[in-house]
């Protein structure tokens, strides 16, 4: 099957059952990135012992019952919005503003409390509060210029009714790349 038949079928996935095939997407890519990222940071032996396979289920679930959600009705609200309320002219910058300060915010707060809790292996609320505390500035200053030159492109190249697609694949990306460079780190 060429890249052009499943591009059009999954477009057609995307116009029938837009939130399921988002939230579908953003699992499939967050579970492969925390994948990737664990097989790329462990010599072959350690991949036989050491793949944390319910991490992997676990970060799946977080891209596709809270990222992909967050981002399809972030997206959709801040076009429905400008399209009927902000003139043209100011229409991106107004779409970055609420970007920036609605959903960086949100996704950060929810992939440090997802973290924090996967990779502790429960919920614990002071180790949650102490990571939002140390680590959440930081996290959300770089969230804000990511997003802000990802957000760039978006309106330039991508249809509004794909963003939410587009911010999944690029920050998996991202998050694999930061992943294998923490874990390699680490050692």
């Amino acid at each position: 099957m060429s890249s052009s038949v499943i591009l059009k079928r999954y477009n057609i996935l995307l116009k029938r059952n837009p939130l399921l095939t988002k939230c579908i997407t953003g699992a499939v890519l967050t579970g492969l990135s925390e994948l990737f990222s664990q097989w790329v940071s462990l010599s072959p032996e350690e991949r036989k012992e050491k793949l944390n396979w319910i991490k992997v289920a676990l970060m799946s679930l977080y891209g596709g019952l809270f990222n992909a959600p967050v981002n399809h009705f972030s997206y959709k609200w801040i076009n429905e919005y400008t399209i009927r309320k902000v003139v043209s002219k100011y229409r991106s910058l107004v779409q970055l503003g609420c970007s920036l300060g609605m959903v960086s915010p949100i996704q950060v707060l929810g992939l440090l409390f997802t973290l924090t809790s996967v990779n502790n292996g429960k919920v614990d609320k002071t180790k949650i509060i102490h990571a939002i505390k140390t680590r959440y500035a930081a996290m959300l200053s770089s969230s804000l210029a990511t997003s802000t030159v990802l957000m760039s492109i978006a309106q330039r190249y991508i249809s509004p009714d794909k963003w939410s697609v587009f911010f999944s694949l690029a920050y998996a990306i991202l998050g694999t790349a930061q992943n294998i460079y923490l874990k390699k780190f680490k050692k």
